[in-house]
């Protein structure tokens, strides 16, 4: 079983950010054709010594993209990212493959970003497997092949990783709040976003996502089960006077919350987990994990 792993990154979104990212991703997926050819000193060409054979860390031959960047801002981007890759190549020995390794990076100025406060950049490099050449009548000819499924991608200032939802990120007016599906695990210094089936599904390829921050601080919070109560009794209350007719349906979820306005702080003080589909509602709170189950969180300042 081969399988991709995912570390997420920080959302430009979420509160005042420093200019350089504070959150990392790593993401590996199915690499790009990339071929080279060599020879093994005159030996014939074997899979097991191929997978012996010294690997290396190349720039790979496409063009990284850049959209929106501003020139200055570039500068310290790229200078950041060869940063990364030393740190990389330092702790990272290669054998039996080839890391392609190249930037990206999308400016917070450009139409598409409009709402971000913060460039989004990366890294990424694929690791390609050395393969023997049959096709040749040189009986060590090898190449990099595609056979690997994996690539390193370290990503900053993105948000597709945390699964969250809402109708605006920046400014969720409607709501007040944002909705979370997994709630990060601490595990050794990082958090675990969970893992997905990703891939090729038949061979049950995943993609495990670790979210890596500065001094443990999260660019999110979450709200708690009073300050959720509050702000769906405050919709509510909005829903009655705009609805007169109908504020028999409304008032029965007023007094639910009223109820559970009432619980022990210990317990109002705790993470609010919803129902996703209580919009104009309030059926009570869930378990960790319960289908339909999301945490009400909100940008950290």
């Amino acid at each position: 079983m081969k399988d991709r792993c995912t570390v997420a990154g920080l959302n430009p979104n979420f509160g005042e950010l420093k200019y350089m990212s504070r959150i990392f991703r790593l993401l590996f997926f199915l690499t790009l054709p990339i071929v080279f050819s060599g020879s093994l000193l005159a030996q014939d060409c074997t899979e097991a010594a191929l997978a012996q054979k010294p690997g290396v860390l190349k720039a790979s031959k496409l063009v990284s993209s850049t959209y929106g960047v501003k020139a200055a801002d570039l500068v310290r981007e790229k200078s950041m990212l060869m940063s990364v890759h030393k740190m990389v190549a330092a702790a990272y020995n290669p054998v039996g493959i080839v890391g392609d390794y190249s930037f990206h990076f999308s400016g917070k100025t450009g139409v598409q970003n409009q709402s971000n406060i913060a460039d989004t950049f990366g890294y990424s490099m694929y690791l390609l497997k050395y393969n023997c050449d049959k096709g040749k009548p040189d009986r060590s000819a090898f190449y990099v092949g595609t056979d690997t499924p994996t690539v390193l991608r370290i990503d900053a200032n993105t948000l597709n990783e945390f699964s969250i939802y809402a109708s605006d990120i920046s400014d969720n007016t409607f709501r007040g709040y944002l909705l979370m599906k997994h709630r990060p695990k601490s595990l050794g210094g990082f958090y675990f976003l969970g893992d997905e089936f990703s891939g090729d599904s038949r061979k049950k390829q995943k993609e495990y996502t670790w979210l890596i921050t500065y001094d443990n601080n999260l660019p999110f919070s979450y709200l708690s089960q009073k300050e959720y109560l509050l702000l769906i009794k405050a919709r509510l209350q909005k829903s009655i006077a705009e609805n007169g007719n109908s504020s028999g349906f409304y008032n029965e979820y007023v007094n639910r919350v009223n109820q559970y306005l009432n619980r022990p702080d210990t317990e109002l003080s705790q993470p609010a987990i919803i129902n996703w589909q209580d919009e104009e509602r309030f059926t009570g709170f869930l378990q960790d994990g319960e289908r339909g189950s999301h945490f009400a969180i909100k940008h950290n300042p």
